[in-house]
């Protein structure tokens, strides 16, 4: 009698938490349905988002290979650069656009390049771009050592030796970029600048010793020795 008690209790208090349940969707399904839906529809605008920047991302990069594996530095070259320096999407690139264009203008400062569209002296287009990476991309050690790289050449081309030494030995001083080629070319620019700023001692030769004169020649002597005479 008592179990039965308890199983008709138990099916009341089921009964009851059902109802209430129904009543719950009811009353609430509606907001319920759209709330869930609005979550779906925000998640998936944030998975395309997400998407479509890496994808973004990705065309950047291989915008940039293709920039800087290209020969020839056209009108079209410099526009394409330029872009790249300029986006805000991806700042690795767009510092990296910016030491590309620098080491341009400076091959072309140096002569070592043709045709190269200038609309100022290209040195001077060459050390503003250097600069940008350094004021604008400081957290990009890489694209800074290699800014920092072309300013010292440039200084070290207009003679002025102290500029030039300040950036190799800021590129030396950077330890995270321990072991890139850059730290490499900045020691061997380094030394080169000791050498060239190494007093040349120009060596002494003490004069050669001349031959003591002979005295002259006396009659009837030939230079060679005492004029030999005939056999009587």
């Amino acid at each position: 009698m008592k179990s039965r008690r308890r199983h008709e209790l138990k099916e009341n208090v089921l009964s009851h938490k059902l109802s209430e349940a129904v009543g719950f969707f009811r009353r609430y399904g509606t907001r319920l349905a759209w709330g869930a839906l609005i979550v779906a529809i925000v998640a998936l605008v944030a998975v395309y988002a997400i998407n479509r920047r890496k994808q973004k991302r990705a065309e950047l990069w291989a915008e940039y290979y293709s920039l800087i594996s290209s020969i020839e530095k056209n009108e079209d070259w410099f526009v394409r650069a330029r872009n790249l320096a300029e986006q805000d999407s991806e700042d690795r690139v767009a510092a990296l656009a910016c030491v590309a264009l620098g080491d341009t203008y400076s091959a072309a400062a140096a002569g070592l390049m043709d045709d190269v569209p200038l609309g100022q002296p290209p040195a001077g287009l060459a050390e503003e771009y250097y600069r940008r990476v350094l004021q604008q991309f400081s957290e990009r050690r890489v694209a800074v050592g290699s800014a920092r790289l072309g300013l010292a050449r440039l200084a070290e081309t207009k003679g002025d030796f102290e500029a030039a030494r300040r950036e190799y030995d800021a590129i030396l001083g950077m330890g995270e970029l321990a072991g890139q080629p850059v730290v490499v070319l900045a020691g061997s620019g380094r030394k080169r600048l000791e050498r060239l700023q190494t007093p040349v001692i120009m060596a002494t030769r003490k004069p050669t010793t001349q031959p003591a004169s002979r005295p002259a020649t006396q009659p009837g002597e030939s230079p060679a020795g005492p004029a030999t005479r005939p056999v009587q």
